[in-house]
């Protein structure tokens, strides 16, 4: 699997430069390390909604969807190939929350034009909401209705996450 990932921030870099390779890693860290140790995104730290958002702002929108809708599903199927997990989750198929992903990277991608920060935080909201509202019309979750226990850490998490990295990349 190492041998994978530093083929794929390879390619990244050489398609995409810095700023790319860096957000695919952050989408590889949360795949690969969060969710080989099983760190439960009930506390609010996950990397893909960050890299959602910045991948709409970096790519913009339509790439942003693309690489936020499709590759998370990619990288959990190698993941599960490479490390028989046992999950009930379908590899290389996108879900809801993929396309829900790559929306809030279109949403931040087609603010862009505003500060940073407004984009992140605009973008990362989105998200949540709809989450929230998708989870009650298709798949009757109630209790995602009232913002679920990580909504507000992962929020607060994303966006501030998100202004660093984005000060780092440049970008902000």
């Amino acid at each position: 699997m190492a041998a994978f990932s530093i083929g794929v921030l390879g390619l990244s870099f050489a398609f995409w430069g810095f700023r790319g390779a860096f957000i695919i890693s952050l989408l590889m860290f949360d795949k690969y390390i969060l969710g080989l140790l099983k760190i439960p995104g009930a506390l609010g730290i996950e990397f893909v909604t960050l890299s959602s958002v910045l991948s709409g702002i970096v790519f913009g929108p339509l790439n942003g969807f693309i690489i936020s809708a499709f590759l998370p599903p990619v990288l959990d199927g190698i993941r599960m190939v490479v490390s028989y997990m046992g999950e009930e989750v379908m590899p290389f198929v996108p879900s809801r929350d993929n396309f829900i992903d790559g929306i809030a990277a279109a949403i931040s991608g087609s603010l862009s034009f505003l500060p940073f920060i407004a984009a992140i935080s605009i973008g990362t909201v989105s998200k949540k909401i709809l989450s929230v509202v998708t989870g009650i019309i298709l798949m009757h979750e109630e209790e995602k209705f009232l913002l679920t226990a990580n909504a507000l850490p992962n929020i607060v998490f994303t966006i501030a996450a998100g202004y660093v990295i984005g000060s780092f990349l440049g970008l902000g």
